[in-house]
């Protein structure tokens, strides 16, 4: 009995001693099919014999072939497990504790630009424009309206101008494709030497099937833009030099300008687009904000290297 024991003892022995034989061979030398079975039954993970194979099968492989010796199927091993095993919820609260709040702060930031250029709008500094009245239409068509603006200069004298204006359904005021095809389409004035209160008579095109041509005779001017949507774009030449909306959004920075006009065809609401707010984001306090996904991996992958430098190096060779 006592002979059958010392047996089977040394049975034990010598198959923990073959596996740990076979678990601190390199990578660079080949397993038999049996030695492959025999480690992954003792816990040698599967990515270290994918590992070695494409080492051994790589074209370049007797150029580092001695670099990468020292390294075993229970060494790689352990690296794959660690690897894997790697949870990212560190690494993602360090992304939102760096990052998440200089986006959130995009949507105030924007309105501080979008109120900066209504404050330098042309007609908020240089030219008031008022829509006075209004009088009956033409006669000849119903789309048509004549009205009378007053133009007063605030300061200096205008030397040129050109006002675009239009009217349309309040329903449809977010369509700013529409409204913008309206205002280059049909109604302007232009006129120059504006050095005092000035009348201007000028028609007014407007959609007979959003309009109610009643409405110019019962209605005042203010009454009339507040039923519907009054818009105009007014651009003026003081000094030699032109100003206007567009001319003072030029100056903005460009994710600035890139982030209104998506906002706009979004009808005015706040983008959700991450790059367009990132952008502003990283112009507005100066830094770099990457991807969160690219950060977590960026943090996963200086994990692994730190974690064995020797695998890691291994492993980026060969995963290209």
């Amino acid at each position: 009995m006592r002979t059958k024991i010392l047996l089977a003892a040394a049975s034990v022995v010598a198959i923990l001693t073959a596996c740990s034989s076979q678990s601190d061979k390199s990578i660079t030398e080949p397993l038999t099919a049996d030695e492959k079975r025999e480690l992954f039954s003792h816990g040698i993970v599967s990515d270290a014999f994918v590992l070695a194979e494409k080492l051994q099968a790589a074209p370049l492989f007797n150029e580092f072939e001695s670099r990468f010796s020292e390294i075993t199927y229970s060494r790689a091993s352990d690296f794959f497990k660690s690897y894997f095993d790697w949870k990212p919820d560190e690494a993602k609260a360090e992304w939102d504790r760096l990052y998440q709040s200089k986006l959130d702060s995009v949507p105030a930031i924007m309105a501080k630009y979008a109120q900066d250029v209504r404050n330098n709008l042309p007609e908020k500094k240089y030219l008031d424009v008022k829509w006075t009245a209004s009088l009956v239409g033409d006669g000849y068509t119903t789309d048509n309206a004549e009205i009378v603006f007053t133009l007063t200069p605030k300061g200096r004298t205008i030397e040129e101008f050109y006002l675009t204006y239009g009217l349309i359904d309040r329903e449809d005021s977010a369509s700013w494709m529409k409204f913008s095809t309206l205002l280059h389409d049909c109604n302007s004035i232009h006129g120059t030497d504006v050095a005092q209160t000035t009348e201007f008579r000028s028609w007014l095109k407007y959609r007979d099937d959003e309009i109610e041509e009643e409405d110019f005779n019962r209605l005042t001017t203010g009454q009339l833009m507040a039923k519907y949507y009054w818009g105009m774009l007014l651009r003026v030449k003081i000094g030699g030099k032109w100003y206007s909306e567009q001319d003072y959004i030029d100056t903005l920075p460009v994710s600035v300008r890139l982030y209104m006009e998506e906002q706009k065809k979004n009808h005015g609401q706040e983008l959700t687009d991450f790059t367009r707010v990132k952008d502003v984001a990283q112009d507005f306090f100066g830094i770099e904000i990457p991807d969160k996904d690219d950060f977590v991996e960026q943090r996963h992958e200086s994990f692994a290297q730190q974690l064995d430098p020797l695998v890691y190096e291994a492993f980026e060779l060969v995963r290209h």
